[in-house]
């Protein structure tokens, strides 16, 4: 199953993206769906782990920041982010 798009949304339109955290994992997909990005701190939770990946973009409004849940704490550097196609939500973006 592909990502659920909402109506008004083709292909290659600016578009917002949502995935609920506990969905993203630091691993490979195993159908392609992944990005790679740096991790830029975890934070312990008191249960678990929680990471933090911001893609560094001089203009906030186009910068990608996402979240994932972990076993462990991990130094900051490149990871690579599962984002399984079937749980991801695809809207229009708003126009600025």
């Amino acid at each position: 199953m592909g990502p659920r798009r909402g109506g008004g949304v083709a292909r290659g339109e600016d578009a917002t993206a949502v995935i609920r955290v506990e969905q993203v994992r630091l691993a490979d997909d195993p159908d392609g769906n992944h990005v790679d990005m740096p991790l830029l701190t975890s934070m312990y939770l008191g249960d678990r782990w929680e990471y933090l990946f911001r893609t560094p973009d001089a203009d906030p409004a186009r910068t990608l920041a996402l979240r994932a849940y972990g076993p462990e704490g991990r130094e900051p550097g490149p990871c690579r982010l599962a984002l399984p196609a079937g749980k991801v939500w695809i809207f229009p973006r708003a126009a600025a």
